[in-house]
């Protein structure tokens, strides 16, 4: 990245610096005295994203008198990178018919990356083509955040889903979402067999232990009989 200024240096040019990090430019003033004016270039090797922001650069002239007098002219800098996911909330979800469920997902980038939704057969999905699914989208001109919110969930809607964000008109970073059914509770056989096989397990051990009573009760009455005896002769 290289910034140029153009400077009147008459007379001599006494200080040049940038804002906001005090970045030194390197320049020899005593072989430019003589000329009226002068192009100072200065380059920033493998410029960081955190760079990005509004430069100054001051030049200082100080006159025969020892007066002094300065001069300034701002540079704007915007760093562009490719847009990333950055945060997500839950990638898998399990979802009973009828209910609903809402999959997030967020991006950075520069420029604002754009997010677009897919289904498990890579169709867009837009907002207004299914009631069921509903997309919101909002951004602060750096990171975006967006959401696929999935109503009244039918056996159509269980599958993937994808969230994309790119900018430069390319693609840049996506995650993969995997929505399926809660068999246990929102299958009523599924669950009925389930509550008959504890049911069932419940009642043999309830005969189990009924028996295993009655066969106690039975040995004890029958040792006490034959106890009884001798004394009756």
């Amino acid at each position: 990245m290289a910034l140029s200024v153009f400077i009147p240096l008459n007379p001599k040019l006494t200080g040049l610096y940038l804002d906001p990090y005090k970045i030194g430019l390197t320049f020899n003033s005593e072989e430019v005295i003589e000329v009226y004016g002068t192009e100072i270039n200065h380059t920033i090797e493998n410029i960081l994203r955190s760079q990005s922001g509004t430069y100054e650069c001051f030049a200082v002239t100080r006159f025969y008198d020892n007066s002094e007098q300065r001069s300034s002219a701002q540079h704007d800098i915007i760093v562009n990178y490719p847009a990333s996911v950055t945060h997500v909330g839950k990638t898998e979800h399990k979802v009973e018919i009828g209910n609903s469920a809402v999959l997030k997902c967020a991006a950075d980038g520069v420029p604002q990356p754009s997010i677009t939704w897919y289904d498990g057969a890579s169709d867009v999905i837009q907002e207004g083509d299914d009631d069921n699914l509903q997309v919101a989208i909002v951004g602060d001109g750096t990171v975006v955040n967006s959401s696929l919110t999935l109503t009244l969930a039918t056996e159509s809607y269980y599958g993937t889903y994808t969230c994309e964000a790119f900018n430069f008109n390319q693609s840049g970073d996506s995650q993969t979402f995997i929505v399926t059914r809660n068999k246990v509770t929102d299958d009523p056989v599924s669950l009925g067999l389930v509550l008959g096989v504890v049911g069932g397990v419940i009642l043999v051990t309830l005969v189990s232990l009924v028996i295993l009573y009655l066969v106690i009760i039975k040995k004890k009455h029958g040792g006490s009989k034959v106890q009884d005896s001798p004394r009756g002769n």
